[in-house]
């Protein structure tokens, strides 16, 4: 992925940011660049940014049925508010199983068993069906090496199927 910001300095980032307000798209890539980086101020920027286009996103009418992340309340609410105050820690600070959750809160279940599998819900039907199968071939005689196993694939199919045939009644 090509990195055009990564020759600005922090400060130049903030002066870009700052002169474009109205610009997501310089935003996006400021974001993109932050994302690089490890820097207090630099991680306190992204921060910042990520705050900002969340409260965009949530408070934007008509977005149709693209989902939304959750704002800050609905994740301290799903999350048992274990940090001070019960908010949503910066970016730098959450936990490992605090992403996951705010992932999970914009996945649909589909998305989540296609996403562990390597795919997406954009693939044509027959080329997930082609690759679940190929899955089946690779974890038939054990675990791969993140730990993916038959056994899960198969409640995963399962699980697909189920969910396809409530929304076919629905």
């Amino acid at each position: 992925m090509a990195r055009p910001l990564v020759q600005k300095g922090i400060a130049e980032l903030e002066k870009l940011v700052s002169g474009a307000a109205g610009d997501p798209k310089t935003v996006n890539e400021v974001i993109a660049e932050l994302r690089h980086r490890s820097t207090p101020r630099a991680k306190r920027l992204l921060a910042d940014l990520l705050d900002r286009s969340e409260s965009k996103e949530t408070s934007t009418p008509g977005r149709g049925s693209r989902p939304r992340r959750a704002s800050s309340e609905e994740a301290k609410k799903s999350n048992g508010g274990p940090h001070e105050g019960g908010a949503v820690p910066p970016v730098a600070t959450r936990t490992l199983e605090e992403a996951y959750e705010l992932l999970r809160q914009t996945f649909t279940e589909d998305s989540e068993i296609l996403a562990r599998w390597g795919m997406t819900s954009a693939m044509p039907e027959p080329v997930r069906e082609l690759v679940l199968e190929e899955w089946g071939r690779r974890v038939a005689t054990g675990p791969d090496e993140f730990g993916r196993t038959l056994e899960r694939l198969t409640q995963d199919v399962e699980r697909l199927r189920a969910n396809k045939i409530r929304s076919v009644r629905e």
